[in-house]
């Protein structure tokens, strides 16, 4: 996040099925394996076998789940914002501190706690 927060596993344990996925202070240099994320070729938000998922219509928390249990859960990146392509929602920190779990939100490109920077990224080719 513009805000110095970072996507975090905050120490839940990813091999018990799903998990709220949280924000914490970004860790620099060689940074915290729970801060390490990628956006795969096909387009999922991932760890190495976890994916970023919607919970819920009503809660609508970020989850980690098993990428072969997430039903394909896709990304696109827009200005920044990372938008779930089945639901329309952006990975939303507004309001939040370290520590605190993450949710999605109606997309808002003025928000500035919708905008995320990954530390490596390459363009699709």
């Amino acid at each position: 996040l513009q805000t110095g927060l970072c996507l975090d596993t905050l120490q839940r344990n990813e091999n018990k099925g799903t998990v709220i996925l949280g924000i914490f202070s970004c860790q620099g240099g060689k940074g915290s394996e729970a801060q390490f994320y990628s956006l795969s070729k096909d387009d999922e938000l991932r760890r190495e076998t976890t994916c970023v998922d919607v919970q819920g219509i009503r809660e609508q928390k970020a989850v980690l789940r098993d990428c072969s249990t997430v039903n394909r859960s896709k990304f696109k990146v827009e200005d920044k914002r990372f938008v779930h392509t089945r639901t329309g929602l952006c990975l939303d920190g507004t309001g939040l501190e370290s520590g605190s779990d993450l949710f999605f939100a109606p997309c808002n490109a003025s928000n500035m706690a919708q905008q995320w920077v990954f530390e490596k990224y390459l363009e699709h080719v």
